[in-house]
């Protein structure tokens, strides 16, 4: 698939996403070739802030919970900066001119995208702070239904709105409320739903006048000095569908007939929480490549859901990305899918739900973008339908339309770099309503061998991987290992196909060979140790044993650590522990060795 990273106008779509950094103060300004009127509010320019400014846009979800509503954040892989690249600044398409004025195409974002996603189907509370500025705030829905004929002039932004709410209050005031709400699709306006202080005063608003009402003095939301936009008591009613939403902040001023959009925060509401599968499990998964077989991604509740997309990127490192931008695309996007007028840097449930509606078909569509590791000198080449464009072995994704389940192939994930990874997972209806929005760590790994060689006589080992095997020489003293007891002070003899990773163990061999044992790199352990004198093994890496958790502190004898030398036929005091090392550790007290790479 080809991704496409973009913000959404307030006016039109009242979505926005939020990252941060010093740019220009207007990002984009949209001149209309007429005025529009809605509710006899007319309006001939549209002007946006650079919503990815945090010093500036401060949008905050007041309440987490309602009536046993829960809320989750779907995260994003942590991006450094962001290139925006555009075909030109200006474009006109449709009937209006969009002009991006933009300081730097440079963008340095402070810290990861986040999505407050709520499990149930209520409106949640919400703030907002922008220094210097005043205005109300907004939350408003996709409307994924509406058809690119729909769309004839720029008031229909208005009239084609799934459902909108406007809120208001003044600082320090007893009431706040939502002072309109637009029924769908594209019905009447509702009057709202108001709380009303003791002596009977509240919000003003005239249902007839969208303008009048949001510039009235004793409904402005003084951004300035941070003011809640709603109180939790207040009965709004409950959104009539699952679906992507946004907080804004923005204000109208009936003098240049223009609307500003001040902030933005991206909110998805469902009906419902949906887990991702794994195999049709939701715990942490492991992937060993070579070994395990293709994956299958759905959720735990597929009623409903009709197309699907995932992305699996590798969350060990953090990435850069660039942004291509066509501005005479911008507009007609706009009018074709309702989701396209304002570029951004990408935050993950928009990259999921642009795969499933293939929008950008080409670097020089409307919203493309790549992302890269901040190592790598250059940007991966632009993949190609079906693949997001991310460094070659970092990530993979896809897309199934007409289908509540997707099938990762095995041959993808061994081609991965093996690490952490985090696989997020989108699921829409036919409509691209979201009915499911989940994220969950995955651990992927591969096969690794790891050859020890041992010497005539007596050797300490280890073995440093999991769910594998081992094999040993012919010449194996008695074909045993001998482990430590402590309490009888003596030696257990063990089977030489029980060896536990993890653990120190004694084996004597007649003439030099090697033991070899091919498996999952064991990457950490947690031991006990007794009091006394204690067999522990390594890892597939060398490991400072100052850099162990010993549980309780202090437990730990110091400098008691020691390898076994078969030179010298001696004890060497250590303070690494090396891959097939078998090491004694001195404890003071019963206690916890942990050890991880």
């Amino acid at each position: 698939m080809k991704v496409k990273v973009q913000l959404t106008i307030m006016i039109c779509l009242l979505l926005a996403l939020v990252a941060g950094s010093p740019a220009a103060a207007a990002f984009v300004e949209v001149e209309l070739d007429t005025n529009y009127t809605y509710l006899n509010t007319s309006f001939q320019y549209l002007k946006v802030n650079d919503l990815m400014q945090l010093d500036q846009t401060e949008m905050f979800v007041l309440q987490t919970t309602s009536g046993g509503s829960e809320v989750k954040t779907i995260t994003s892989p942590f991006v450094d900066d962001v290139t925006r690249e555009f075909t030109n600044t200006q474009g006109t398409i449709g009937g209006a001119t969009i002009t991006i004025a933009e300081a730097s195409s440079t963008v340095t974002i402070g810290e990861a995208y986040a999505t407050n996603v709520f499990t149930e189907l209520y409106v949640p509370a919400f703030a907002a702070k922008i220094p210097g500025k005043e205005g109300v705030i907004g939350l408003g829905k996709y409307n994924n239904s509406a058809a690119k004929e729909d769309f004839t002039t720029w008031g229909d932004c208005f009239r084609l709105q799934e459902a909108m709410y406007f809120f208001a209050g003044a600082t320090g005031s007893e009431y706040e409320g939502a002072i309109y709400r637009v029924d769908p699709p594209g019905g009447p306006v509702n009057e709202g739903v108001v709380k009303i202080n003791s002596t009977g005063a509240g919000p003003y608003y005239d249902p007839a006048n969208l303008g009048d009402t949001l510039t009235n003095v004793n409904n402005v939301v003084n951004l300035t000095d941070y003011t809640t936009a709603r109180a939790g008591s207040v009965a709004i009613p409950r959104p009539v569908t699952d679906g992507k939403y946004a907080v804004s902040a923005l204000a109208y001023f009936p003098e240049n007939e223009t609307f500003y959009v001040y902030g933005g925060l991206p909110v998805t509401i469902m009906d419902g929480d949906r887990k991702i599968l794994w195999n049709g499990s939701a715990a942490a998964p492991t992937f060993t490549q070579n070994v395990s077989e293709d994956v299958t991604v759905t959720f735990d509740n597929t009623a409903s859901i009709t197309n699907i997309s995932y992305v699996l990127v590798n969350t060990d490192e953090a990435y850069d990305a660039i942004v291509h931008v066509n501005t005479s695309n911008l507009l007609e996007g706009a009018k074709t899918s309702w989701q396209n007028l304002i570029p951004s840097s990408p935050a993950m449930p928009q990259i999921l739900e642009d795969g499933i509606r293939s929008f950008g078909p080409d670097p020089d569509g409307a919203y493309t973008y790549a992302i890269k590791l901040t190592s790598e000198p250059d940007f991966p080449p632009y993949a190609t339908d079906k693949s997001l464009a991310i460094t070659p072995g970092y990530g993979i994704s896809d897309v199934e339309r007409n289908g509540n389940s997707i099938v990762i192939p095995s041959e993808q994930l061994d081609d991965l770099v093996p690490g952490n990874y985090t696989l997020y997972a989108l699921g829409t209806d036919a409509e691209y309503d979201t009915l499911a929005l989940d994220q969950l760590s995955v651990n992927i790994t591969d096969i690794t061998t790891h050859e020890e060689g041992i010497a005539p006589g007596w050797n300490l080992i280890s073995v440093n991987v999991i769910n594998g095997t081992v094999v040993y020489p012919d010449e194996i003293a008695g074909d045993k290992l001998y482990v430590y007891n402590l309490t009888a002070e003596n030696y257990d003899e063990v089977p030489l196909d029980e060896i536990v990773p993890g653990k120190g163990y004694w084996i004597a061999t007649y003439l030099p060979g090697n033991i070899v044992a091919t498996g999952v790199a064991m990457g950490s352990y947690t031991v006990p140790l007794d009091t006394g004198w204690n067999m522990v093994g390594s890892l597939s890496k060398p490991v400072a044993i100052a850099d162990a958790i010993v549980v309780p502190d202090g437990a730990l004898v110091p400098d008691s650590a020691f390898r076994y030398n078969t030179t010298t036929r001696r004890y060497d005091r250590v303070d690494t522990i090396n891959p097939g090392d078998g090491v004694w550790l001195n404890a003071r007290e019963d206690c916890t060795f942990s050890l991880s790479i």
